[in-house]
């Protein structure tokens, strides 16, 4: 195995114990493929599009920053929904209680309750339809 040294024909770095047996080689600052065949060099630049790099790291940011929103705003409709009901059950228990007790009023807190849950299965439907 001879070591070769060489300088990238890319950007002139200088590119020490180049085993001179293998077909080719990369500059280890810049990426290039240097061909190292029959005595001669040939360079084959990999140019990386920075401003598409850049763009496919914006565009990927972009979409983890939706992700976070849709996941708070779950968690926000989740919240409100487990209040709605908690609000249902306490009115029915309510409803219930003076029904037994035959409190007029007792019949309408059953039927808000009722309304209470309606409109809670409502938004959750709403919010899983999205």
């Amino acid at each position: 195995m001879k070591l070769i040294s060489l300088t990238c024909p890319n950007c002139n770095a200088n590119l020490d114990d180049i085993d001179s047996s293998r077909p080719f080689c990369y500059c280890q600052y810049g990426g290039t493929k240097i061909a190292l065949d029959d005595g001669t060099i040939r360079k084959e630049t990999h140019i990386y599009d920075e401003a598409k790099i850049k763009e496919t790291e914006s565009s990927e940011r972009v979409k983890m920053r939706e992700m976070d929103i849709e996941r708070e705003h779950s968690k926000q409709m989740n919240t409100i929904l487990k209040y709605v009901l908690i609000f249902a059950a306490v009115l029915l228990a309510i409803g219930l209680i003076l029904a037994a007790f035959d409190v007029e009023i007792g019949g309408d807190i059953i039927f808000f309750e009722m309304l209470a849950g309606a409109w809670g299965v409502l938004l959750k439907l709403a919010h899983d339809k999205k």
